[in-house]
């Protein structure tokens, strides 16, 4: 699952740098999880909450 997230959410730069359009515009961010989500067929709750781990881990 790690690895279809990560190609999942890299075609959506808004939802990991600060310096892509509509970084911090809630709505775009809530429609680019709600598309990750569809597109995995994973619950979006459950793919942010994978990401944010995969965060942490990669920058500690």
């Amino acid at each position: 699952m790690k690895d279809l997230l990560i190609q999942a959410v890299s075609g959506f730069p808004n939802l990991y740098d600060p310096n892509a359009p509509g970084y911090g515009n809630r709505d775009m961010l809530a429609d680019s999880w709600r598309r990750v989500s569809e597109a995995m067929a994973v619950p979006e709750e459950e793919c942010r909450r994978t990401w944010t781990n995969l965060r942490r881990r990669h920058y500690n």
